[in-house]
């Protein structure tokens, strides 16, 4: 099979079938003869897909260096942040009905809980921007602090 959708009607008065008008592919490069080395991080605007040569060559080249989502038109920043959006917005919910759930007093254990683990984390970042060196056991020290604090308020 070459690829050809059988379901795309036949080409009259040939017998054969046409790919749709989206999946055709020139038979010309049109980046034949060129070459491009990029050896630092590179910025193409949101259309730049549109203008990916798409001809069986490139397509394998594509294949070889293992993009070959770069010629697809859905793969772009905007799609990712909305999918981010859209996760960060279900499991905000999923935590809302699950606070929901809890009593009052649970609640506000979870918030202090939070608050410690936030006082503990800023120790240690404090630390790291003092250029101090933070081993594992300080780490340890820190949080086993934390739970005595909070054993000592109940």
């Amino acid at each position: 099979s070459s690829g050809i959708n059988a379901e795309w009607p036949l080409r009259p008065g040939t017998g054969t079938r046409d790919e749709p008008p989206a999946k055709r592919r020139d038979i010309s490069c049109k980046l034949e003869g060129e070459s491009f080395t990029y050896d630092k991080a590179c910025f193409f605007g949101s259309d730049f897909r549109g203008s990916l040569c798409r001809c069986d060559t490139c397509l394998e080249l594509y294949q070889n260096h293992d993009i070959t989502f770069i010629t697809d038109e859905s793969d772009t920043l905007d799609a990712y942040d909305a999918k981010t959006q859209e996760l960060k917005q279900s499991q905000d919910s999923e935590m809302d009905e699950f606070l929901g759930t809890l009593s009052h007093e649970a609640q506000c254990e979870i918030a202090r809980a939070i608050g410690g683990l936030q006082d503990v984390l800023g120790t240690m970042l404090a630390r790291c921007v003092e250029n101090t060196d933070l081993t594992p056991e300080q780490i340890r020290a820190q949080f086993n602090e934390m739970l005595e604090k909070r054993n000592a308020e109940k």
